[in-house]
This record gives C-alpha cells, sequence and structure tokens, in this order.
C-alpha cells in the first residue's frame, strides 16, 4: 500500500502546479488544489500530507520553509504560509487586473482564457462567468464588430466553442493571429470589396472609380487614404453626406429636410443616393373609424403588481418611451405572468376594434424557410424591444394613452398590442434592410434575423455588413438571444439544419402535452397548432377530419371515439421527429395527387443525393 501511495503520490506531484510565492498564483488557491489531491487518498496521515505539499513548494517560498523551525505537521507548515504569502487582494483589484490583461500575441486563444480564469480564481469571491468572459473578449485586440460572434455567451462551456469557432474562422482566412495587423488589413480589404461588388446602388456622394483605385476609404469622414480607426476628425463624429458638417448622419440632418434642393453626383460611374429608409418610414401613423374616444378608469390591481408597473413606467419615462398626457383616449395596464414573471402590457383590444388596419403584408413562413436552401452556416440576431425602434407620429399619441393608479401616460414610441404595429414595424425593417434583402444575405421575420451563408468566412462577411446597417440605423440588438455561426438553429418554430427542416421541439412538446378536448374552443386551438406542421404529417386533413367537423356551423360538439383516435393520432405523428428537406430549384422535382371524398392532397418530392 506504501508503494502504492508513493508512487501516485510522485505522479501527482510532477503534474501539479508549484507554488513560488511569486506570482498571482495565491496561496489559498494552492492550499484548494492541494487539498483536492488529498480528497484521492482518504487514509492519508497528516505526516504523508506535509510530505506532498512541502513537494510543491519551490522558489522564494522554499527559502521561506527553510528559514522556519517546528513545522513538522500539515497543519503548522500551511499556516505558516499563509500568514507568510496570504496578501489582501480585493475583489476590484483583481477586477482591475483582469481589465489590463490583454491577450499577448505569442498566446492562443485557449491558453489566453484559461490564463484569465486563473487570474479571477485569486479573489476570494467568486466573480461570475459573464464578467469573465467579457473581460477576455476585451483583452483581444480588434474592433468589436470583427468579435462579434464570441458575444452572447452564457457559460464557459458555450464561450469556449465560440473561441473554437472564431478560431477556424481566422484560420479559413489564412491568418493564426487575429492581433495580427495583417488580419485586421485582410478583414476589412474583404468588406470593402464586397461593398463595392454587390452594392452599387449604395447611397455615396463620390466617384466609385476613385474608390476602386483607392480602398482605404474613412467610413467615419469619407475621405480616402486612411481608415476610420485612424480619422483626425474622429472625436467630432460621423461626417454627414448631405450638408458636409460633422457629429451627425445624413438621414438625422435637419439641413436636408429643410431644404429638398440637392445636386445630384455627375459623372459617368455616379451613383444617386436613394432616398432613406427612416424617410420611407417615419413613424406611427394611427388612424380610426370614428372619433368617439375610449377611456377607462385605471384598473385595481395587487399591491405586489403596483410595484412592478411603477417601476416598468418609471423606466419607460427614463428611457423616453412614454411621457405623462392628458389625452381623452385611456386603456388599462395588465400585469401578465410571463416564464414566471410579471409582464406590463396595456390592453388594447377595444381600440384595436376601431383601428384601421396597415396592409404592408407579413412574409410567409414558408417562403422565408425556403431561402434558406443552400445555407450551411445560420446567424440570428435578435433586436431589443424591436417595436421601440419606431416613433409615434405626435398626431397619434393621444391614442396610445394608458392609465395607472398613478398618472396617465402616451407612448412616443410604438408600443406592443395594437394590431397595426406588426405591418408598421414590418415596413421598417424591411425599408432598413431592403438591399440586402434582394441580395438573400438577411431574411427578417419581424424582430427576429438571420444571415445565412454557405461557409464561415461569407457568415462573417454578412454578419459585418449587417451590424454596419443595423449601427447605422440605431437598431439595439439583444446579443443574449443571437446565434453566431451556427449550423443548426431554431427559427419560426422549426430546427433548419443542412437543408432539412424539423419541427421545433418546444411546439411539439406544446401539441404532446395539449389536455384533453372539452368544448369548441379546445378543439380549434389544437388544430391551429398542429395545423402550423401540417406539411410534415402526411394526409392531416384525413386525419383531423372527424375534429374539423366538429367546427362546422350549428354542429354538436360529441367528442367520441373516432374523435379521441384522430386527437391521439396527430398527437403521435408528431412525436415520430418528421423531418423535411427545403425546397431545391435544382433538384428532380415529382408532385403526387390523391384525393377520396374526405378530402384531397398534394405533396412535391424531390430526389435528394446525400
Amino acid at each position: 500500500m506504501n508503494t502504492q501511495f508513493w508512487t501516485l503520490l510522485r505522479d501527482i506531484s510532477a503534474t501539479s502546479r508549484k507554488f513560488t510565492g511569486e506570482d498571482f498564483y495565491s496561496v489559498n488557491s494552492f492550499f484548494r488544489d492541494v487539498e483536492e489531491n488529498f480528497e484521492l487518498f482518504p487514509a492519508i496521515s497528516s505526516s504523508q500530507k506535509l510530505i506532498f505539499a512541502k513537494r510543491l513548494v519551490c522558489g522564494t517560498a522554499k527559502s521561506f520553509l527553510f528559514s522556519q523551525r517546528n513545522l513538522n505537521t500539515y497543519e503548522s507548515f500551511k499556516k505558516a504560509l499563509i500568514e507568510e504569502f496570504s496578501d489582501s487582494v480585493t475583489s476590484i483589484e483583481i477586477h482591475r487586473e483582469l481589465e489590463k490583461r490583454k491577450m499577448y500575441k505569442t498566446e492562443t486563444l485557449m491558453q489566453y482564457f484559461n490564463s484569465m480564469r486563473e487570474l479571477a480564481n485569486r479573489c476570494d469571491s467568486k466573480i461570475d462567468e459573464a464578467s469573465i468572459i467579457q473581460y477576455v473578449i476585451n483583452g483581444i485586440d480588434g474592433p468589436r464588430s470583427d468579435k462579434i460572434i464570441l458575444y452572447g455567451a452564457t457559460s464557459f462551456s458555450e464561450f469556449k466553442q465560440k473561441l473554437r469557432t472564431y478560431e477556424t474562422v481566422i484560420k479559413n482566412m489564412g491568418i493564426h493571429n487575429s492581433n495580427s495587423p495583417n488580419f485586421r488589413h485582410s478583414y476589412e480589404s474583404r468588406g470593402r470589396e464586397f461593398n463595392q461588388q454587390s452594392f452599387q446602388r449604395k447611397p455615396t456622394r463620390f466617384n466609385v472609380s476613385d474608390a476602386a483605385k483607392n480602398p482605404q476609404r474613412c467610413f467615419n469622414s469619407n475621405d480616402i487614404g486612411h481608415l476610420s480607426k485612424s480619422c483626425p476628425n474622429h472625436s467630432r463624429g460621423p461626417r454627414c453626406l448631405s450638408c458636409n458638417l460633422y457629429g451627425h448622419k445624413s438621414f438625422e440632418c435637419r439641413r436636408a429636410n429643410l431644404n429638398n434642393t440637392s445636386t445630384p453626383p455627375s459623372g459617368v460611374n455616379a451613383v444617386h443616393e436613394l432616398p432613406s429608409p427612416i424617410n420611407m418610414c417615419k413613424d406611427l401613423d394611427i388612424a380610426l373609424t370614428d372619433d368617439e374616444p375610449i377611456f377607462h378608469k385605471p384598473r385595481r390591481l395587487p399591491f405586489a403588481e403596483r410595484d412592478i408597473v411603477d417601476a416598468q413606467v418609471d423606466e419607460w419615462v427614463k428611457n423616453g418611451i412614454v411621457e405623462s398626457c392628458s389625452s381623452p383616449y385611456a386603456s388599462q395596464v395588465v400585469a401578465v405572468k410571463k416564464n414566471g414573471k410579471s409582464r406590463v402590457c396595456i390592453d388594447y383590444r377595444r381600440l384595436n376594434r376601431k383601428l384601421i388596419k396597415d396592409n404592408y403584408p407579413l412574409p410567409l413562413i414558408d417562403d422565408v424557410l425556403d431561402c434558406l436552401q443552400n445555407a450551411k452556416i445560420f446567424t440570428t440576431l435578435d433586436l431589443k424591444n424591436g417595436f421601440f425602434h419606431v416613433a409615434v407620429n405626435e398626431r397619434s399619441r393621444k391614442f396610445t394613452s394608458f392609465v395607472t393608479h398613478n398618472g396617465q401616460y402616451q407612448f412616443r414610441r410604438m408600443p406592443f398590442g395594437l394590431s397595426t404595429c406588426p405591418s408598421t414595424f414590418m415596413r421598417y425593417i424591411n425599408a432598413i434592410f431592403r438591399h440586402l434583402i434582394s441580395k438573400s444575405i438577411v431574411l427578417p421575420y419581424m424582430d427576429d434575423v438571420v444571415i445565412p451563408a454557405a461557409n464561415e468566412s461569407q457568415a462573417l462577411e454578412y454578419l459585418k455588413i449587417v451590424l454596419q446597417v443595423a449601427c447605422d440605423y440605431r437598431l439595439e440588438i439583444n446579443f443574449k438571444k443571437c446565434q453566431f455561426l451556427h449550423n443548426k438553429i431554431e427559427f419560426l418554430g422549426h430546427i433548419i439544419e443542412n437543408g432539412r427542416l424539423f419541427p421545433s421541439p418546444s411546439k411539439t412538446k406544446a401539441v404532446i402535452n395539449y389536455p384533453d378536448l372539452k368544448n369548441i374552443k379546445d378543439v380549434r386551438r389544437f388544430l391551429g397548432l398542429t395545423g402550423y406542421f401540417r406539411k410534415f404529417l402526411p394526409s392531416y386533413s384525413t386525419i383531423a377530419k372527424p375534429l374539423s367537423d366538429l367546427l362546422r356551423k350549428d354542429s354538436p360538439f360529441l367528442f367520441y371515439a373516432e374523435q379521441q383516435t384522430a386527437f391521439q393520432k396527430l398527437k403521435y405523428l408528431l412525436t415520430q421527429q418528421p423531418v423535411l428537406s427545403i425546397f431545391n430549384q435544382n433538384s428532380p422535382t415529382e408532385i403526387h395527387t390523391d384525393a377520396s371524398i374526405d378530402g384531397l392532397g398534394a405533396v412535391l418530392l424531390q430526389k435528394i443525393h446525400t
């Protein structure tokens, strides 16, 4: 047993970290690691602990031990080292060290990440993973847009996967060190080349032929010969292409709005400026069928919900979302439970009955999914509080008014709950990304934006272009909900991977756990839920006929064995993980049809070569 112990002791000592008392490997961390090794030997004695720990001491710490006497037990040995080398490092000092620590050019990404974790572990109080991840990203050289793939991780395991993907992208671009100036120059050159070749309609006021001769154009001042990061006028803000002054962009220019006459650029290669999407969709304009006001008294709320409503309204006022008012219109506030938390909503149901709808069409979900047929890599962006990006016309604000127990307010930004808002928001987003949508570079659906690509390098190029457009129009992105460079994503209730579609597990779970049908309303809801996935279920209309017959006018609700069988069969079919391939225009296609007294149907089949 002793021989086995000393053999293991030698092996563990050889692979364990030595304590010198000279670096940021703290004495507390040292003893924590040592005592973790002791757990491998339940019967280890105090003298064996002392021998094991002494083997791991060197440098200044070892010199200190030579100067001491009577350190004959592990406890006295530990006490002496802690008293000598325990420095009172505060969490603030550790945070400062993490902030100052940058990635060395000789380090790999994983080496740098592990070094930062080790530095954070020196703190007696635990530093949360999200803060450490942010420090790591800040320490990697380069602009934020180059590192965008690294954002959104909520755990170390997820962040390490993002680091590996980031490293793969760098290697695919032929560069092995993201700190190298050559990497940034290559990356910026690719972005400029893509912009010049694919977006000849992009608004501009300079001659395109000049840009081709010298690709180094500053995106801040629009001058040739340097990049925006080295712009001498960087502190003055962006340069307006309309009035030529600094501090604002062309779509914010007041002079341009006051004076609509402008001299168009001339020359063979000149490109005329298109209207700004913000001018094409300025704000939400509400129209009602009549002028009779809708007014409600404040709804009585429990005291706990009052605090929630007050906090939310105060935040909206602070951020310029709402303002106090005295409108003849007033809707009630409700607190709705979502994911265990209360969410403040406005009950606009009566107002919606009088709204004149915006007829701008929402994209067809199947059309959006078809555009992903050749994509292998996906990035999804989530707009934070999407509707709040759109302003409400001043004359329309009175209609959005709501009352609480503390007062009356109206929205300055487009609220959730109005039936006309989805179409208005879709028009707004399509106007901003219109050039990218026409090139299938970006596919927006409400506040979710998908960027499909054939490979990781292309995905990173597309991502940088989309983020630049989002930055230009001040779109706020919720990075915690974004997915960067994934080969499988969940989008619009579907899982998309390698040209194949699956029903989303979260949606099918709702079908599988659906309770027994007790009335017509339950039947209608269940058929609506399963009907969303009817393309995955062969002969859906035939199977669902006993249930759909219950929705006929004047039909009594009679739920017998036939209806129960249809109910259970639809649930069963969705548990079998059905899969479809996205339609490919280049694959051989066949149409198969069938009809009977109960129904008719058709299916589109393609030969897929795998």
